[in-house]
């Protein structure tokens, strides 16, 4: 999997730079109200840039969670997975789900299916305990005895 590099590699991280870093690249704020008018003029017509740099920084902690957590990776080696399949699926969802489920997902139970199992097996059984008694019955009769 190393050789397809973390998320950072393919343009969540280090490629694009921490918000700070993105600032930077762009001009502080003070610069860029310098070249396109004041703060208050730019936000009045791109509304204002707190709630960007919010959204931004929300975004890039939800990003490093990905990362520490492992999802990052499991949806990569998924992905990859899909890739160097020589004939793609027809269901692309269902594989990438079987990729990070570890296999191929049993259909789901119907409750009242497995209720109504349950039962025609309880009768079963005591259809099965019945014969058994009689059965047990009839043995006694044809054995012989030793007494």
């Amino acid at each position: 999997m190393a050789q397809h590099g973390t998320g950072a590699q393919h343009g969540t991280g280090a490629q694009h730079g921490t918000g700070a870093q993105h600032g930077a690249k762009l001009g502080t704020g003070a610069q860029h109200g310098a070249k396109h008018g004041t703060g208050a003029q730019h936000g009045a017509k791109l509304g204002t840039g707190v709630k960007h740099r919010a959204s931004e920084m929300k975004r890039e902690e939800f990003r490093r969670y990905l990362e520490r957590a492992g999802v990052v990776e499991q949806l990569t080696g998924a992905l990859v997975a899909l890739y160097e399949q020589p004939e793609k699926p027809t269901n692309a969802p269902e594989f990438l789900r079987q990729c990070l489920s570890g296999g191929p997902q049993e259909p789901p139970v119907d409750p009242q299916a497995l209720q109504k199992e349950v039962a025609e097996l309880k009768e079963r059984c005591k259809l099965l305990l019945e014969e058994n008694k009689e059965l047990r019955i009839m043995l006694k009769r044809y054995e012989p005895t030793f007494d």
